[in-house]
């Protein structure tokens, strides 16, 4: 599958930022290159929730941490659940 903005498919590997758990839902938060500088991706549960670009990579970490830290806040946890 082709994804638009990268010739022949060849989109960079993401690298993951963080994951966080909240009633059996896990959110991740992945930054990778992008046509236009840098992306981070959100999921929750593998489905996709969030993107956003910035120019610089800095900044879309410093975005993905404000994220996580707003996440914390409203009750989700950066432990994964422990086994039954």
């Amino acid at each position: 599958m082709r994804e638009p903005g990268w010739p022949h498919g060849n989109r960079p590997r993401a690298t993951l930022l963080w994951e966080v758990w909240k009633t059996g839902r896990i959110m991740s938060c992945e930054v990778n290159e992008h046509p236009l500088g840098w992306e981070i991706r959100c999921y929750v549960s593998g489905d996709f929730h969030y993107i956003h670009v910035h120019p610089v990579r800095f900044e879309a970490e410093t975005e993905a941490d404000e994220k996580k830290r707003e996440l914390l806040a409203l009750g989700w946890t950066d432990r994964p659940p422990m086994p039954d």
